[in-house]
């Protein structure tokens, strides 16, 4: 960190220095550039705020279509409802068509919304579920796939097994990558768009999690690639990048029943060597306070940008829900040195920093004793 920082200070005095030599043949040509510069800076931050302040046009819902996978719980299930007020005909893809949290969103919608069995990891579910929206499509345009279901599971990398890996990859990665290419025909069709939850961990990566975020950067590339393919046939792509909300993936009994799977999942090998019970533990209490931390408790403002990504007219390329807190903190770490981030991040975040403190300790107890 500290070669970082002299770096950016040695630059700052080299270019002052410069400056200061060349005021006098240069100097109404830096104050005229500046001016301009600073000019040009302010418009474009207040362009921006007008844009993103002032409400989109929005297309009719009338006798158009939605299919929103991951409606069991969650931001799924809260968007289905949404959609469904609003006058959309949703298809919502359920893991679980028969369970208990689906009869929750069965006693809360309208007679127009259709429940899809949906595992995204298989491919004949997924045709099937295009064909059920194919046959009761009826009169309806078929506007929008939301790309929602999505699984996390905790832990370090180096005992994390492979399957951990893998199975993330077959829901988050794969499982969108199934889904779109499915319904994407019918989306050429009716010029519809693909909208995808992705993740704030789809362009920043935390500790105690990598796994889940090689995932959403992984489908972050992708929607970044199909926007740009999709463009000639008049298809939109849409990501939203929530930070971390309280939902059912962040409850805690969740979190640490996650944590705990596991660890069990580990090599018997890293049991016996630094990741003992009580460092598990002391990992466990580094993502309590992560979620205590950083789990914002509003969902709606994720489902009012999911709303907005569907219905505008002309949405953004993504939209990224949070607190000004949260938004400030990323604008910054776009633009601070890496070392400052990653500091930052471990020391207030993740609180990894808490991890190298119980090491050191319990390093000078192994001596003591």
């Amino acid at each position: 960190m500290f070669n970082t920082i002299a770096t950016h200070v040695v630059s700052v005095v080299f270019l002052s220095l410069i400056g200061y030599l060349t005021y006098g043949c240069l100097g109404c040509l830096y104050l005229t550039l500046s001016g301009l510069g600073c000019f040009f800076y302010i418009a474009y931050l207040l362009a921006s705020y007008v844009d993103n302040a002032l409400p989109r046009f929005r297309v009719a819902a009338r006798n158009k279509a939605v299919f929103i996978t991951g409606c069991d719980k969650g931001f799924g299930r809260m968007l289905a409802r949404r959609l469904d007020s609003m006058g959309y005909k949703v298809f919502a893809g359920c893991l679980e068509p028969d369970g208990e949290e689906v009869k929750k969103l069965k006693d809360t919608i309208s007679s127009h919304l259709e429940i899809v069995p949906l595992d995204v990891t298989k491919t004949d579910n997924v045709q099937n579920a295009l064909q059920i929206v194919e046959s009761k499509l009826g009169n309806c345009e078929f506007w929008a796939v939301v790309n929602n279901a999505g699984v996390i599971e905790r832990g370090e990398l180096e005992w994390t097994p492979l399957e951990v890996y893998r199975k993330q990859f077959e829901v988050n990665t794969f499982g969108v990558v199934s889904v779109t290419q499915a319904f994407l025909p019918l989306l050429r069709k009716f010029k519809g768009r693909v909208v995808t939850v992705v993740s704030v961990g789809g362009r920043h990566t935390f500790s105690g999690f990598v796994p889940y975020c090689m995932t959403k950067h992984a489908i972050t590339s992708f929607c970044d690639g199909l926007r740009l393919e999709m463009k000639k046939f008049g298809v939109q792509v849409v990501t939203v990048e929530p930070f971390s909300y309280q939902t059912d993936m962040t409850e805690m009994k969740t979190v640490l029943k996650s944590i705990e799977d596991t660890w069990q999942k580990c090599p018997a090998k890293l049991k016996s060597d630094a990741y003992d019970a009580d460092y598990v533990r002391a990992f466990s209490d580094s993502v309590r306070k992560f979620n205590e931390t950083t789990a914002l408790a509003n969902t709606d403002q994720v489902i009012d940008l999911l709303v907005e990504a569907v219905c505008a007219v002309s949405p953004h390329y993504s939209y990224v829900p949070g607190n000004m807190e949260c938004l400030l903190n990323l604008w910054m770490s776009r633009r601070a040195p890496k070392t400052v981030v990653d500091y930052f991040v471990r020391k207030k975040v993740t609180f990894d920093c808490d991890l190298e403190e119980y090491l050191k300790e319990k390093e000078l107890r192994k001596k003591n004793s």
